[in-house]
């Protein structure tokens, strides 16, 4: 499997303007929403229609998917946590991954 930018920028996929395949929110000072914001910042065209990041103060972090993702829950919190990891959010990953048991 691509990683999770590749596999949710598939050509095949329909998008609709303004939607997501993944939403992120919780405290920007949570590492992952941390990494996400900036890397949004810096590369917006990364996340544009995959990854929604809704920082939220003081809430924790949540991840949701949209219903036409079709990969099982576990496997899009493997596959953000590998796109951070090739971004170079190395901290952010493994907070990840230390939060969900992956």
């Amino acid at each position: 499997m691509g990683t999770l930018y590749d596999d949710l920028n598939d050509s095949g996929r329909s998008v609709q303007p303004g939607g997501a395949l993944v939403r992120v929110s919780g405290d920007p000072g949570n590492p992952v929403i941390s990494a996400l914001l900036k890397l949004r910042a810096a590369r917006p065209e990364k996340l544009k229609g995959s990854i929604q990041v809704i920082p939220a103060d003081g809430k924790k972090l949540r991840i949701t998917k949209a219903p036409r993702f079709r990969q099982p829950y576990r496997q899009a919190l493997d596959d953000l946590s590998q796109f951070l990891q090739d971004n170079g959010c190395e901290a952010a990953s493994k907070y990840l991954d230390c939060v969900y048991d992956l």
